[in-house]
């Protein structure tokens, strides 16, 4: 026997169903998040290693903030795509 749920609107049955299938959140919304957290955390290890004196974890900063930032841009172009 299956178990149903309910979210959004959108009925979902555990059985027999792969996580990414029946993924509640959409896949634009999961890069804007995840690209939100990596420009974030990014932004935090840009400000310590100017802190520090530390050029290569200011520079690793900068790199995860500008990657975070592209897939901000992806899940915004997936999101144009989905409408």
């Amino acid at each position: 026997m299956s178990e149903m749920w309910h979210c959004g609107g959108t009925t979902f049955a555990s059985e027999m169903h792969t996580p990414e299938r029946w993924s509640i959140m959409k896949r634009s919304t999961k890069d804007r998040a995840e690209g939100k957290i990596h420009e974030l955390k990014g932004a935090i290890k840009e400000q310590t290693g100017k802190l520090t004196s530390d050029p290569a974890l200011e520079v690793e900063g900068k790199e995860e903030k500008y990657a975070g930032k592209m897939q901000q841009i992806i899940g915004n172009i997936v999101k144009a795509i989905e409408a």
